[in-house]
C-alpha cells in the first residue's frame, strides 16, 4: 500500500509540475487577438547598460516589435502635452492654491480640457448639473487664454467618476449612446462646442459595459458607433480641426468589456491612459498607485492585442500622492502595512494630497525622510509626521515615466490635473540633471552579463530646490480617490457623499468672491470605490455670465504652427540611479500566483484520482 501511495504522489506530482510548466498563470489573460498566450519575452523588462553608466532601457519582446521598438521610425511621437483642468479650483481658499480658469498657465500644453459639462435627461450635452450661468462665465475665462496662447486647443470634458455613481446620472451615458438617442447626443455635442468655443470633446465615461456603474454590455459598440457618428459630424459641420479624445482605465477587464478599441482608431485622436491609481487605501499594505512596471505590463499588452496605434496614445501623469498613517514606525516605505488613510495637505483629504502640497514639505524640509527614486516602484516616497506616508511621483520619476512613453512611441503625455502642480511641472528643466541619450532600437534578447560597476544610490539629501514644472506633453484624468482611471481630486472640503445636484444659487455668496457658493462641491470623495475609478467628480460653481469674446478664432490654421512658447518635448533621460530591479515586484507577484495555482491544482487532482488508487 506503501508503494501505491509513493506512486501515486510521483505521478501526480509530475503531472502537476507539467501542468502548471505549460499551462499555468503566468499571465494568463495577456493573449493576442486569436486566443494565443503571448510569449514571456513580449513583457516588458527595463535593463542597464554594460558600459557601466547605468542608462534607463526598456526590453520590448518580439511581439511587441512592431510597435515599441525605441525606432518610431516617422510616426509623429511625443508632440501632443495634454492637462485636465478641474472648474471647482477656482473656489478653493486663497491659501489652498485657489486658481481660476483664466490664471492658468496654457504655454506648456498643446490641448487644456474643462471639466466637467454632463448629460442632462434629454440626452444633450450641457453644463455640470444645468448651471448653466454660473458656468458660462467660466467657459469664457477658460476661453480667454486663447489670447496670448492661441495655438493651444481647448476641450470640453464630459462625465467622470462621480456622474456613474448610483443616482441622477447613473444611466445617463448608457441612455445617450443608445441607438435611438445617439444622434441627439452627437448634435447637442455639436452645438454646444460651436456654442461656447470649445475645439472638441472629452469622453471620460466611467465605464462603458460595467453594470455596476450604470452601463450594459451592449454599450461597448455603441461607444465606438458614437465616436464615428462624433467624427462625422465634425467633419460635416466644418470642424475637420477638432479633437476627440477617450480617457481610459488601465485595468484590461475594463477596458475589454468597454472599448472597441479598433474600431475607435480611426475616429479618436487621443486614448487618454488614467495610469494612477492602481493602488490605494482599499488594500493592506501600500503599493505605488502609479508603479511603472505595472504600468509597462498592460500598455505593451494593450497595444499588441487591441491594435491601437501607441502614437494616438496619452500616458497620464498624476500630480497628487497617495497618504497613509503607517503601522510600524520601523517599516516606513513600499509594501509596509498602514492601519488607516493619512490625511494633509490644505485640502485634508483621505489617502490623497496634491503636489502643491507635497512640494511644501519638500521646500520647507518639513518631513522625516525622503526617497526621491524608489528603484523598485520607479516612483518617489515622502514620510511627514512621523508616521505619515506618501506614494507619489517625483520630477525624476515622471522623467522616467516620460522615457518609457518615448520608448513605446506614444503620441505624449497627459495630466490629471494641472491645477494639483501648484507652480508648473517642466520635465525639461529636470532632463538638465542628467545627460541624455537617443535610443535605437531595443534589444530582444536578455544580456548575458550584468554592468561591471555598480549602481549609484539615491541621494540622501533633497536638493535645494525642487523642480516646479511639468512635461510638455502629459495627463490623464479622472479622481484621485481612486478609480481605476481617472482623475483624482477636488475642492477642499468633502461632503460625506457628492452631491448629485448643485444648489439654487439665488444670491451672491456672502463669502469674497473668491469662495465657492456654499453648495458647491470642493473635493472628491474620500472612499474607493470597487472598481477603482480615476477620475475626479466634478463641481461647478458660478458668477455672473458675460459673453464670450468675440475675438476669439473659431478655427485653426490649416498648417501647423510652431509652438515656440511651449517647451521642448521630452527627451530620453539616462538616470544616475540603478533600476536594474524595477520589475521585481511583477515577478514576485506572478510566482505567487503561480504557487497557489500549482497548490490547487495538487489538490484537485488529489480528491479525483485518490478513489480509482484506493480501489486498486
Amino acid at each position: 500500500m506503501i508503494n501505491f501511495f509513493l506512486t501515486f504522489h510521483s505521478i501526480l506530482s509530475l503531472v502537476t509540475v507539467v501542468t502548471c510548466r505549460y499551462n499555468g498563470p503566468m499571465f494568463p489573460s495577456f493573449r493576442n487577438n486569436n486566443g494565443k498566450k503571448l510569449k514571456n519575452n513580449t513583457l516588458p523588462r527595463v535593463l542597464s547598460s554594460d558600459n557601466g553608466s547605468r542608462e534607463l532601457q526598456f526590453q520590448f519582446g518580439p511581439e511587441f516589435a512592431d510597435y515599441a521598438t525605441g525606432d518610431c521610425g516617422d510616426k509623429d511621437i511625443m508632440h501632443v502635452n495634454f492637462g485636465y483642468y478641474q472648474s471647482w479650483a477656482q473656489w478653493r481658499e486663497d491659501d489652498c492654491n485657489r486658481l481660476p480658469p483664466e490664471e492658468l498657465d496654457a504655454s506648456e500644453y498643446t490641448h487644456l480640457a474643462y471639466s466637467f459639462a454632463w448629460i442632462n435627461e434629454n440626452n444633450e450635452l450641457e453644463p455640470y448639473n444645468g448651471q448653466i450661468e454660473e458656468e458660462v462665465r467660466s467657459y469664457e475665462k477658460f476661453m480667454a487664454l486663447k489670447k496670448n496662447n492661441p495655438f493651444v486647443k481647448l476641450l470640453i470634458t464630459v462625465g467622470g467618476w462621480t456622474f456613474s455613481d448610483p443616482g441622477e446620472t447613473f444611466r445617463r451615458f448608457s441612455e445617450a449612446v443608445a441607438d435611438e438617442n445617439r444622434t441627439t447626443f452627437v448634435n447637442s455635442i455639436v452645438s454646444f462646442c460651436e456654442e461656447h468655443g470649445f475645439e472638441g470633446i472629452d469622453l471620460d465615461w466611467e465605464f462603458p459595459g460595467d453594470y455596476g456603474r450604470g452601463s450594459k454590455r451592449e454599450d461597448k459598440e455603441k461607444y465606438a458607433d458614437l465616436a464615428e457618428e462624433l467624427r462625422e459630424a465634425f467633419d460635416k459641420a466644418g470642424h475637420e480641426h477638432w479633437d476627440i479624445s477617450v480617457a481610459i482605465p488601465l485595468r484590461q477587464d475594463l477596458v475589454d468589456n468597454g472599448y472597441d478599441l479598433e474600431r475607435m482608431a480611426e475616429s479618436v485622436d487621443f486614448l487618454n491612459v488614467m495610469a494612477y491609481n492602481i493602488h490605494g487605501n482599499w488594500e493592506k499594505e501600500v503599493y505605488a498607485h502609479t508603479d511603472l512596471n505595472e504600468i509597462m505590463v498592460f500598455l505593451q499588452h494593450f497595444i499588441v492585442t487591441k491594435k491601437f496605434p501607441p502614437e494616438k496614445m496619452l500616458l497620464g501623469l498624476a500630480p497628487y500622492g497617495r497618504t497613509y498613517l503607517m503601522d510600524d514606525p520601523d517599516c516606513m516605505t513600499y509594501k509596509c502595512s498602514f492601519k488607516a488613510s493619512g490625511r494633509g495637505g490644505c485640502l485634508e483629504k483621505a489617502n490623497f494630497m496634491t503636489y502643491f502640497s507635497i512640494n511644501e514639505h519638500i521646500k520647507s524640509g518639513d518631513y522625516t525622510s525622503r526617497t526621491a527614486f524608489n528603484q523598485i516602484t520607479a516612483t518617489a516616497e515622502l514620510v511627514v509626521d512621523g508616521n505619515v506616508m506618501i506614494d507619489y511621483d517625483s520630477p525624476e520619476s515622471m522623467a522616467y515615466k516620460a522615457q518609457f512613453a518615448r520608448a513605446a512611441c506614444f503620441g505624449g503625455l497627459m495630466w490629471w490635473a494641472v491645477d494639483m502642480m501648484g507652480e508648473p511641472i517642466k520635465l525639461n528643466e529636470i532632463e538638465r540633471r542628467f545627460p541624455t541619450f537617443e535610443p535605437t532600437a531595443f534589444p530582444t534578447e536578455e544580456p548575458t552579463s550584468t554592468p561591471s560597476s555598480s549602481p549609484t544610490s539615491t541621494p540622501t539629501k533633497t536638493p535645494s530646490e525642487f523642480p516646479t514644472s511639468i512635461p510638455s506633453s502629459l495627463p490623464s484624468i479622472q479622481p484621485t480617490d481612486v478609480p481605476s482611471s481617472s482623475p483624482t481630486f477636488s475642492p477642499s472640503k468633502t461632503p460625506s457623499e457628492f452631491p448629485t445636484k448643485f444648489p439654487t444659487v439665488t444670491a451672491k455668496p456672502t463669502m469674497q468672491s473668491s469662495s465657492a457658493p456654499s453648495g458647491a462641491p470642493t473635493e472628491l470623495p474620500t472612499a474607493m470605490p470597487s472598481g477603482n475609478p480615476t477620475v475626479s467628480p466634478t463641481g461647478i460653481p458660478s458668477d455672473e455670465p458675460t459673453k464670450l469674446p468675440t475675438e476669439l478664432p473659431t478655427r485653426l490654421p490649416s498648417t501647423t504652427p510652431t509652438l515656440s512658447a511651449a517647451p521642448a518635448l521630452l527627451k530620453s533621460v539616462k538616470p544616475t540611479l540603478d533600476i536594474s530591479e524595477i520589475t521585481s515586484n511583477v515577478n514576485e507577484n506572478i510566482t505567487s500566483s503561480a504557487m497557489i495555482y500549482c497548490h490547487n491544482m495538487y489538490i484537485i487532482l488529489s480528491v479525483l484520482l485518490l478513489p480509482s488508487i484506493l480501489s486498486v
